[in-house]
């Protein structure tokens, strides 16, 4: 009998033991579903922070965000590079535009703004205008290989077409996009792939870049400057038109 007492004894205390563990044991997982519950919080806020710094990092320093007329009274010495000009070579002022083939902005300008310019100033005999390339590599693959397609086509005598051509798939630029547009304005295949191959016109593009900066102080596209006077971002027609009048005006 005190045998059995004594291993009726240490079954109770096994059986509390057993009792006791498999209460705390459904307690751990409210713990744990809260633990994964913050773990995953946490990193839903971290991958909003980091895509709202992606944004305004793609989008503000480079683009529109903030485009502003610089001071009027502020001349830069920024000159045609012997770049592709459009007007009559004797026009009374001279209209600069540093651009990115893949850039939202200078798409827009190109569609929206530029064809009022061309018609009103340009076609007219008042202003010549030059495009230069300023490419964002940084943040626009295909830039540089879009200006150097659109001087391959320049050798060819239709970088004009194709310069428009590129503007009018900024948004969707790709290597094989690019050379699908040579058969569309009758461009020698051949010639025109060995140009891109060889890359020949890298300086040239280079050489842009640089003057963009040294000269006229670019840091986003586009950028314009009217006889020097500098203008930021696509801007409405409004303000070109104001410029260029005031230019015209202190050419007489």
């Amino acid at each position: 009998m005190p045998d059995d007492k004594k291993n009726a004894k240490v079954d109770v205390k096994a059986d509390a033991k057993a009792a006791t563990k498999n209460a705390a044991e459904p307690a751990d997982e409210p713990e744990q579903s809260e633990l994964l519950e913050n773990v995953i919080a946490v990193a839903v806020v971290a991958l909003l922070v980091l895509g709202v710094c992606a944004y305004v990092f793609h989008w503000f320093p480079f683009n529109q965000a903030a485009a502003q007329v610089s001071i009027p009274d502020q001349i830069f010495p920024v000159t045609d590079g012997a770049n592709p000009a459009l007007g009559n070579d004797s026009a009374p002022v001279t209209m600069v535009e540093f651009a990115d083939y893949e850039c939202s902005a200078c798409a827009a300008f190109q569609r929206d703004t530029f064809p009022l310019i061309e018609r009103d100033y340009i076609d007219t005999g008042k202003v010549r205008y030059v495009f230069r390339d300023f490419p964002l590599e940084q943040i626009h693959p295909y830039a540089d290989e879009a200006a150097l397609a659109a001087a391959c086509a320049e050798e060819q005598g239709r970088f004009w077409q194709f310069h428009e051509a590129l503007f009018n798939i900024s948004d969707r630029l790709s290597d094989p996009a690019i050379k699908a547009l040579a058969p569309q304005f009758g461009l020698n295949d051949s010639q025109f792939e060995e140009c891109l191959s060889s890359g020949r016109y890298l300086d040239k593009v280079r050489a842009d870049y640089v003057d963009g900066i040294n000269e006229g102080g670019v840091t986003a596209t586009p950028t314009f400057f009217i006889d020097g006077k500098r203008i930021i971002g696509g801007q409405p027609y409004a303000t070109f038109r104001q410029a260029l009048d005031a230019a015209l005006e202190a050419k007489k």
